[in-house]
């Protein structure tokens, strides 16, 4: 080869060397880099100690908040972590919260509380929040809200409708724990 076709041949070599280099140079930097990471992502009734307070995934229409608590890593100072809440018994999922928070201080954990106006209720039926960074979904949870404004009723309401556990009417005292993730496990007392 000589003349023209040799000397572009050379400078396409070159080009694809540049933009090599260049790649493994953007890879490396960014390798060192911690994604960002939100888990464990609990709903509750509160937050004391930095851990959510009476954690669960039903709330009855009379809970005056709901309190999403989450774990995170790679999240670094500045980086802004977003809320958005829907609710789901419609034809769509509607947006009905959004809200945002900047990283100030590096921790491990962090909460959105979605608080109703004063004399508000909850709408019956399915939410699911979600979590994100920089318009990335990372992590989401959903929870239901019952008329009932006893827990228990509420719970056996529940899983009467669906899988006929329960006959309606049924006088139970019973105690509940839900762990992020996890199976709901009751237990039964006559």
């Amino acid at each position: 080869m000589s003349g023209i076709g040799e000397s572009t041949l050379r400078i396409f070599a070159l080009c694809g060397l540049c933009i090599g280099v260049t790649w493994r140079a953007d890879a490396a930097r960014h390798a060192g880099q911690t994604a960002a990471r939100i888990f464990d992502v609990t709903t509750a009734l509160g937050i004391t100690d930095s851990k959510p307070a009476r954690p669960t995934a039903l709330f009855t229409a009379d809970d005056e908040a709901i309190v999403v608590w989450y774990r995170a890593e790679g999240c670094g100072i500045g980086t802004t972590i977003t809320s958005d809440w829907y609710y789901l018994d419609t034809s769509g999922p509607v947006r009905i919260a959004e809200g945002g928070v900047t990283v100030s201080v590096l921790d491990d954990w962090g909460q959105f509380t979605l608080t109703l106006a004063p004399d508000s209720r909850w709408k019956i039926g399915d939410y699911r929040v979600e979590l994100g960074v920089g318009g990335v979904l990372l992590a989401q949870t959903t929870f239901r809200v019952a008329e009932s404004t006893s827990r228990k009723s509420a719970i056996a309401a529940m899983l009467w409708k669906p899988w006929g556990i329960i006959p309606p009417g049924t006088d139970l005292s019973l105690s509940t724990s839900l762990v992020a993730g996890g199976p709901l496990a009751l237990q039964f007392f006559p």
